[in-house]
Order: structure tokens, then sequence, then C-alpha cells
């Protein structure tokens, strides 16, 4: 049985180029310079489970084939991860109008519920309230576990060897019994000094190690990182995450 997780996009907010940027990392025609939106997806056989709708959504879909969806898992309300949610219709009547089941957080169903409302009816609706948690999805064991970014919570997930934690800054260190044994780490951070709303790369690296990672991949990047350059000073068991890569489950 095949399992993995491509990662669609491992730019910060922004995407790189970050539009109107001349900066070398934005000018650089190193195609590891040029990263869409985080986003990601589970491909568990002949099942797809997307993780978060942003705005490259639909390119990302065009770009790496993705013809179907059946469950989708979002990480937090803030735009960059859900502002594609209108750009999911087509999976909608691919699925002969069946709603897609959507695993997220009481907050952030109520921001997508206000901002898309109008959409409500092609989804359904999975309520994922506590702190931690285990679920199923499509005959596929899921765990989830939550954090902040600032004072908005935040969803993460694991399946087997893989976990996908995006937009992370303050956690409790619970969190670490969740990641035991995880082979393929995925973390986000923001650029050399982090942020108040993002860890630095040394702190995503810290946080790998603490976690007993064997590799550990850091998305959600800003253009201050400059992929070969920074790749070489990281080593140890952590990288830089590209756009389109496969990581087994």
């Amino acid at each position: 049985m095949k399992k993995s997780l491509q990662l669609l996009g491992t730019g910060g907010s922004t995407g790189i180029p970050r539009v109107g940027c001349k900066c070398p990392v934005c000018t650089s025609t190193n195609p590891a310079n040029k990263r869409l939106r985080s986003q990601a997806l589970f491909k568990m056989n002949d099942k797809n489970i997307l993780v978060d709708a942003g705005p490259d959504v639909r390119y990302q879909s065009l770009k790496y084939g993705i013809e179907t969806i059946d469950a989708i898992f979002i990480t937090h309300y803030h735009e960059d991860h859900i502002g594609g949610m209108d750009d999911l219709r087509g999976f909608f009547f691919n699925r002969k109008k069946v709603p897609i089941p959507v695993y997220l957080s009481e907050n952030t169903y109520d921001a997508i519920a206000l901002r898309f409302g109008y959409l409500l009816e092609r989804f359904e609706f999975i309520k994922l309230n506590e702190h931690y948690g285990v679920f199923d999805v499509e005959g596929e064991k899921f765990t989830y576990f939550s954090y902040e970014q600032g004072s908005v919570p935040v969803l993460g997930f694991r399946h087997g060897n893989a976990a996908y934690i995006t937009d992370i800054k303050t956690y409790d260190e619970k969190i670490f019994e969740y990641l035991k044994g995880v082979k393929n780490l995925v973390v986000s951070a923001l650029n050399f000094t982090g942020s108040h709303m993002h860890l630095s790369l040394d702190e995503a690296k810290a946080f790998g190690k603490k976690a007993g990672a064997t590799n550990t991949y850091i998305i959600h990047i800003n253009h201050e990182v400059e992929h070969e350059a920074t790749s070489k000073e990281l080593g140890d068991g952590t990288q830089l995450a590209v756009d389109g890569m496969e990581l087994d489950v």
C-alpha cells in the first residue's frame, strides 16, 4: 500500500517571490527558492486528504494533478490556510455533489461559516475540540494535537511516521508525547530570528531534536531564507523542505 505526505507548498503567507520584491531570493532562478503557500496532501493509496486550503490551492491542485479530495484538515483560520475554500467547489462536483468531510476546530469553523457561508452545504464539518485526540478517516487513524500561534489555536496532525505542524509558536510540552517515534516531522519556521508568531530556524531545529524526529523538514519559510546557503548551515537531520517533495508515512 502506497502512503505519503506531499508538500504542495512550503512558503510563508506571502509566498516566494513576494509581490513587488527584488531581493536576491525573490529574484533567484533556483526552483528551490520558488515557494507556494504552505499546504500538504496525505496520499493514502487511492485517497487524498488535503491539509489546508490556502490561496494557492487551485494552482497546486492543477500543478500536482490532484483530481479528487476525500477529506480536508484545516489547521487554523488565517487567510493563507483557508483563503482558497471557494476553489474546492470542483472537488465537490467531482464527488457528484457529496459533501467533503472537513476536520477542524470550533473557532476555525466559525471563521469559515462567517466568510464562506454560501459554501457550507458542500462540506460536512467535523469539529475537533479537544486539545489532543485520535480520529479515523477512510479507514486510517490520525492523531491531532493543538498549540497556539499568538492567540490563535492551531491543529497539527500525525499519521504513522509523519507529522505536520505549521504556524507553531507556543505549545505545551505534552505535544512531544504525541510525536514519539516520528520519522518525518514537518514543522514551520519563518526565518533566522523568528517572530511573535513564528519559530526561528534554530527553534524549529531544536523542536525536531526534542521530538526525536529522524528527519525534520522546515516549511512556511519567508524570503529572507535562501535555500542553498541555509541548507549548508542546517545539516544534522534538519533540512528546508521544497515544494512538491513527498515524505514516507
